[in-house]
């Protein structure tokens, strides 16, 4: 049931209710229907928590990233002397740019964690892949 400000005055114009009364009681009435809307909204909402599966496997992926990470750091150097400053300015701009349009392509899908650090996992594989590409010259 709604209750309108102008069935408030009605009821004040009656005597079941007093003017000064009108606006409290409008006001309780409307923070009651938000707090019962949110709380059956919340009801909706499934919870759920992170298992020691769940856990684990998030420590692989970031032990992962981590290691891609520090063996791009290790190769960087052999990729400026293969490509040259310039060549490997230019391949870094491209790379974060793609890096960038990925994350903004997940974002906008909203896809699950998992989803993100396992694609964050390919993502930082890429220049390694690139660099032993070009050691065997398949590029």
């Amino acid at each position: 049931m709604t209750v309108k400000r102008e069935d408030l005055l009605a009821a004040a114009a009656v005597g079941v209710l007093q003017y000064t009364q009108v606006d409290p009681v409008l006001i309780f009435l409307l923070q009651r229907d938000v707090n019962l809307q949110r709380e059956a909204m919340l009801r909706k909402k499934k919870t759920t928590r992170m298992s020691g599966k769940h856990a684990l496997l998030y420590m692989a992926a970031i032990l992962a990233i981590g290691m891609a990470t520090s063996l791009i750091a290790l190769y960087t150097k052999l990729a400026f002397d293969a490509l040259g400053a310039g060549g490997l300015l230019w391949f870094t701009g491209v790379y974060a740019l793609f890096t960038v349009a990925m994350a903004a392509w997940f974002e906008r899908r909203q896809l699950g964690v998992s989803v993100r650090i396992f694609s964050t996992s390919v993502i930082a594989l890429l220049p390694l892949a690139v660099f032993a590409s070009q050691q065997i010259n398949i590029l």
